[in-house]
């Protein structure tokens, strides 16, 4: 499979063109208490997951705003696991350029000064910063903003971002994320055949290759976010074959298949943690 690799590497790290338009989500726009996804522009998908969820409490969303993230008051939290915004749309990524913060000791009760880690991973690999969060008081003029601008976060396409914070926090509420949206370049152009198709994504334990165009058997290989080949094989073509991915860890994944004719079919997929 190395003769691939090249292809595949120059998919992973490519950095797709932003869109213009951004876009400042505030959850103000009719979702319920207690949500675990929201919308983007078009349709676009943003999971929550472990303790992040949409609450409805007004008027300490930032500006005094109704809806805001948060990881639960009064709940005991931890950053385990981590908390998680999945972009579900495989063949999308994300630019995340601004975000108000609010941070608690005390499950939410009072507001605190502490350090939030943001950690995201996307097609050219993963990016890390750390930034110390100051709110000012206890109402929605008290958040403060992390600008991402500058950081390595800056320019940088993304799948998914995991927010952690730092001993002597327990809570972490977020609001008015701005970000841009972006095609991911190398999927649309790779001359996929029509009827090709791979589900679920995000995926947990098996992944379904519809292989129905396929004639023979089909060389494959699986690369992880840096372009190493986590998983190789041959599955046979003519009709939809599954692969067990439970062994992989949670992140974002290309599957590139041999197509018989030179030129390989690379198909993005992203693996959910339990």
């Amino acid at each position: 499979m190395e003769r691939y690799l090249p292809l595949a590497l120059a998919i992973l790290f490519m950095n797709p063109a932003l869109q213009a338009q951004t876009t400042t989500e505030g959850f103000e726009n009719g979702y319920a208490d207690g949500a675990t996804q929201f919308n983007g522009p078009g349709g676009e998908v943003f999971q929550l997951t472990s303790d992040f969820r949409i609450v409805y409490y007004p008027p300490y969303g930032n500006d005094g705003s109704a809806y805001f993230i948060d990881t639960g008051a009064l709940e005991g939290n931890t950053n385990t696991p981590p908390s998680r915004i999945v972009l579900a749309n495989a063949d999308k990524t994300f630019e995340l350029r601004k975000v108000h913060v609010w941070t608690s000791s005390d499950d939410g009760a009072s507001y605190a000064t502490g350090t939030v880690t943001f950690a995201g991973t996307g097609p050219s690999g993963a990016v890390s910063q750390s930034f110390l969060i100051e709110p000012t008081g206890n109402t929605g003029q008290d958040w403060d903003v992390v600008d991402l601008s500058g950081s390595s976060f800056d320019g940088t396409p993304l799948q998914q971002v995991t927010v952690t914070y730092s001993a002597g926090l327990d809570y972490v509420a977020l609001d008015d994320i701005e970000y841009t949206l972006a095609d991911l370049v190398g999927i649309q152009g790779t001359d996929r055949p029509p009827m090709i198709t791979l589900y679920p994504t995000p995926v947990l334990d098996v992944l379904h290759i519809d292989l129905t165009t396929f004639s023979g058997p089909t060389d494959f290989a699986i690369f992880n976010g840096v372009g190493q080949v986590v998983e190789a094989g041959t599955l046979a073509g003519g009709r939809e074959r599954s692969l067990n991915v439970a062994n992989l860890t949670e992140g974002l994944y290309l599957l590139q298949l041999a197509t018989g004719n030179g030129r390989p079919v690379v198909l993005r997929f992203s693996r959910m943690g339990r």
